[in-house]
């Protein structure tokens, strides 16, 4: 058997012993001071911290597991880490989850596939974490961490609060009514997801509220091509804007307009939804609806661990909200003829 102690590359590793008495404590108290056990008076942990400090001491996470029952950590279920959205969503909860005193481990799974999630479930189990987040909120990733029951495992629902889609989309209709606009469609994204379903419903609660006919003129996959795809879609609607359910679809259906030779936002206003790095240096820059990823993601690595806890690190409903970031993809009403409305 190994001895820890033994050097590691030329280094000796630091043991709790090590820091017990270089803190001139038990290795008990060091112990107790680690798992956050009541008990250690303030100069005593003082002497504690500043010691593993000084000896560069990492703590054994699986040894700690086996005596206290809490592997401290959890895991990220991604469907894509290639969106710079969805990095900033994994910092954001990881950087939560490690001040807090937890590791993250981050798995890829396809939100749309019972097997791909049951999957990366069985495997979080397998690595024995206390609780899982999914940035992939679908109807299929819902049922399946639901439905799950390995273990003590405890599941929160994706990194996006879905109240927060209902006020991005509310402001930006109400942004284009401001501007003149009455015929207003909605690009929505894939039904399976719930983000999308709950954006086209505030965007159908909002036409309803001021009296307006809402009308869905597609169903996207959140990518350009479907933007793209769906302007013959929008042409025929007659529409004198479009409220997008993402930027990326926005800016593949700006692309087919163009082609088209219908200007926006001299013809057809366009406003997306998260506001990705790209979306301001697009032609035109997009108007669209701000969400602070890093902060969803923050939001739901401290949702989660308080679940595992059972203390209020957070409260529901209170995840950071959108900001509409007005940009040249939007203008006034004109009417066919070219005249600005008077709405």
């Amino acid at each position: 058997m190994n001895d820890p102690t033994t050097p590691t590359h030329g280094h000796r590793v630091a043991t709790i012993y090590d820091v017990a008495t270089l803190a001139g404590v038990s290795h008990i108290t060091v112990s107790r001071y680690l798992n956050g056990t009541a008990g250690v008076k303030a100069s005593t942990g003082e002497r504690i911290a500043s010691a593993i400090i000084e000896l560069g001491y990492r703590p054994n996470l699986v040894a700690r597991s086996l005596v206290t029952s809490r592997s401290r950590q959890i895991a990220a279920i991604v469907h894509e880490i290639s969106g710079m959205g969805l990095g900033l969503l994994v910092e954001g909860a990881y950087q939560l989850a490690a001040s807090e005193g937890y590791a993250m481990t981050i798995m890829i799974a396809d939100p749309l596939s019972e097997e791909s999630m049951a999957d990366a479930l069985a495997r979080a189990a397998m690595l024995h974490v206390e609780g899982v987040i999914t940035t992939a909120p679908t109807d299929i990733a819902e049922t399946s961490m639901r439905s799950f029951t390995s273990g003590p495992l405890v599941v929160a629902r994706g990194l996006e609060d879905c109240d927060t889609h209902a006020v991005g989309i509310r402001a930006a209709v109400e942004h284009l009514i401001r501007l003149g606009h009455r015929r207003i469609v909605h690009l929505a994204g894939p039904s399976g997801w719930l983000a999308a379903r709950d954006r086209k419903a505030q965007y159908e609660q909002t036409m309803h509220h001021h009296d307006l006919e809402p009308v869905t003129v597609a169903r996207g996959n959140w990518l350009p091509v479907s933007g793209f795809g769906a302007v013959d879609e929008v042409i025929a609607s007659g529409a004198t804007a479009v409220v997008s359910a993402n930027d990326r679809m926005a800016i593949g259906l700006i692309k087919a307009l163009s082609d088209r030779g219908i200007d926006v936002p001299g013809r057809i206003s366009v406003t997306g939804y998260d506001d990705h790095a790209d979306t301001a240096y697009s032609r035109p820059a997009l108007t669209t609806c701000r969400q602070d990823f890093a902060a969803l993601g923050r939001h739901a690595a401290a949702r989660l661990i308080g679940l595992i806890e059972g203390r209020s690190l957070v409260q529901e409903g209170t995840g950071p909200l959108p900001e509409l970031v007005v940009r040249a993809s939007t203008a006034r009403a004109k009417d066919i003829d070219g005249a600005v409305s008077e709405s």
